[in-house]
């Protein structure tokens, strides 16, 4: 209904029809500059953009700015929006219009400003969607001096709806370090309103310096968690997540910096199992989940394959080989961050990563050892069923060769003895009669 209203209000009727005012949606357009990809981002009918290479901002034009309603796709196609040194908001969308990003990263937004901001990588009115995608290295600083204010979302600001698939949000920060009272710093990581990430990382996030900090990966209202990992972010209420209501499958949240993994959650969490911390903050309560179950043996943030950086669980990780095999394909779900396949062994793995199942030994063929030959001078031997080789004079060999007619010899392999008579000055082998000639030692497979 709402679609139809908006439709009557920004159009005429004409003959019982509707024509809407404005230019038609404009097709897809390439940006491999900051002059291309600023134009692009601007056009209220713009419905697709390329990236064909890095995009570095042009920091004397500020952030990229959009005010539309018309939905847009950012096609990355692995490249990065990046605002290093510009000391702004990397990007903004004003407008309600859903934001996809599709392997694309965003990085080295720095958004500094004497009031409640949010926001430094993306802050955006509309839904986003990120997919095969990073948000890292941006910041939010809120430069105020006074108390009851705050500054949240370093990477991502998003009040509406944020779906994550296949990403990685890591290494952003927030602060506000001249603030008094009851001013914060949280959401380093992502600040939303209804947040669902599917085999997604949120690592190494910081909200600091302010007189109070919470959810140092992940504030808001609603979170979703399905096969994805949280992990080592710092605040000191809630260090990976903070005032939200999670609902939780095949997650892992541990390692919290400056104080426990889950702090001022709005709600009871709800566990659909599988779940993994190494405290009880969470309230991963399920009959299936790990709670307080010690370290996740996760390796460093690092690029094990896929578009994105994963957390890698170690050899002997308690979040390896944890869900049955019948209920892997929660929601759907039948890889991981990176595309492997869910699961690589009987059972599947907790979190972003399912670890790839060892190859099977190789073996070498046994290496035999040659049988020692007697001398062998020239001269015809009995039972030599004829010429076999020409050769130059002089050479002793060893043929593999049964005799026309004879039985196989048991207990070794057939082999025949050769001898060089001279023949019109011309060195010819004869071949003796076949005999069995065990092998040396006891070498397996000779």
């Amino acid at each position: 209904m709402r679609r139809f209203v908006r439709a009557i209000l920004v159009g005429t009727t004409l003959a019982g029809g509707v024509i809407v005012l404005g230019a038609p949606p404009a097709g897809a357009v390439d940006a491999a500059t900051d002059a291309e990809f600023r134009a692009a981002f601007a056009d209220v009918n713009e419905t697709e953009i390329n990236l064909t290479a890095d995009i570095t901002m042009d920091c004397v034009s500020g952030g990229f700015l959009r005010n539309s309603a018309t939905v847009l796709v950012i096609n990355g196609d692995n490249h990065k929006i990046d605002a290093t040194g510009c000391g702004v908001q990397l990007m903004l969308q004003l407008g309600a219009g859903l934001l996809t990003l599709n392997n694309v990263t965003l990085t080295g937004g720095a958004y500094s400003f004497s009031a409640s901001i949010g926001g430094g990588g993306l802050q955006s009115n509309g839904d986003v969607t990120l997919v095969n995608s990073t948000v890292s290295g941006n910041a939010v600083t809120n430069t105020s001096t006074g108390a009851g204010t705050a500054a949240t979302g370093g990477g991502l600001l998003v009040p509406g709806t944020l779906m994550l698939i296949n990403s990685t949000v890591s290494g952003n920060q927030t602060s506000c370090p001249a603030c008094t009272g009851t001013s914060s710093a949280s959401a380093a990581g992502i600040a939303g309103g209804t947040m669902v990430l599917t085999n997604s990382t949120v690592s190494n996030n910081t909200a600091s310096n302010a007189p109070n900090t919470f959810g140092g990966g992940i504030a808001g209202s609603n979170l979703t968690l399905v096969y994805s990992t949280l992990a080592d972010n710092t605040a000191a209420t809630g260090a990976n997540v903070g005032g939200v209501a999670i609902t939780s499958f095949g997650s892992v949240v541990a390692l919290p910096q400056n104080g426990m993994n889950c702090g001022s959650l709005s709600a009871p969490t709800a566990s659909n199992g599988f779940n993994f911390s190494d405290d009880t903050s969470c309230s991963f309560t399920d009959a299936t989940d790990s709670e307080n179950a010690g370290s996740p043996q996760l390796g460093a943030l690092a690029s094990n394959g896929g578009p994105t950086q994963t957390r890698l669980p170690q050899s002997g990780s308690p979040l390896i080989d944890k869900i049955p095999t019948g209920s892997c394909n929660f929601n759907g779900v039948t890889t991981d961050q990176r595309g492997v396949t869910r699961p690589q062994g009987s059972l599947c793995d907790i979190g972003a990563v399912e670890v790839a199942a060892p190859a099977p030994p190789t073996t070498s063929p046994p290496v035999c050892p040659a049988a020692a030959l007697p001398a062998i001078s020239s001269g015809t031997l009995a039972g030599a069923e004829g010429v076999v080789a020409v050769v130059p004079l002089g050479i002793q060999a060893l043929f593999r060769r049964r005799r026309r007619g004879a039985p196989r010899p048991s207990g070794g392999r057939a082999r025949s003895l050769v001898t060089w008579v001279l023949v019109a000055g011309v060195a010819v082998a004869m071949l003796a009669a076949c005999a069995p000639i065990k092998p040396p030692g006891t070498t397996p497979g000779c």
